[in-house]
């Protein structure tokens, strides 16, 4: 099944928007070019029937900004992004790190609160301060 039958199938099946590419599979395995490409690729097929929720998770807060540029042009409707998956960033560091998304542009975001097998586990209450 190509991505394009993938997505008409999804709406069609009343889905009530997409999310590429995910953050807890194939993300990291895709080039900055690659998930650029499925952004826009989704973006376009979608022609706003739903929401296109790109995420964007990165190695730093000037990356994540830098992405949400990005991901704005390409389309995105929503931004999702778990803490930088690179070290262990203390809470402070992660709040700086979404301050820059959100920074970035006016869309919402989604945190995704990743525990295991890669992530920083947040609390309910630093997720709402943020």
């Amino acid at each position: 099944m190509s991505l394009a039958a993938e997505i008409e199938f999804c709406i069609e099946a009343g889905v009530h928007g997409l999310v590429v590419p995910a953050n807890a599979s194939e993300w990291y395995a895709l080039s900055e070019e690659e998930r650029r490409f499925s952004a826009r690729f989704v973006s376009e097929k979608v022609a706003g029937r739903v929401p296109v929720i790109v995420a964007m998770t990165a190695p730093s807060a000037l990356a994540a900004a830098e992405m949400t540029h990005k991901a704005v042009d390409d389309g995105a409707s929503a931004l999702m992004a778990m803490p930088p998956p690179i070290g262990t960033p203390n809470l402070e560091g992660i709040y700086r790190y979404f301050e820059a998304i959100g920074r970035a542009s006016n869309l919402p975001v989604v945190i995704q609160n990743m525990i295991a097998p890669i992530g920083t586990p947040m609390t309910v209450a630093f997720m709402a301060k943020m």
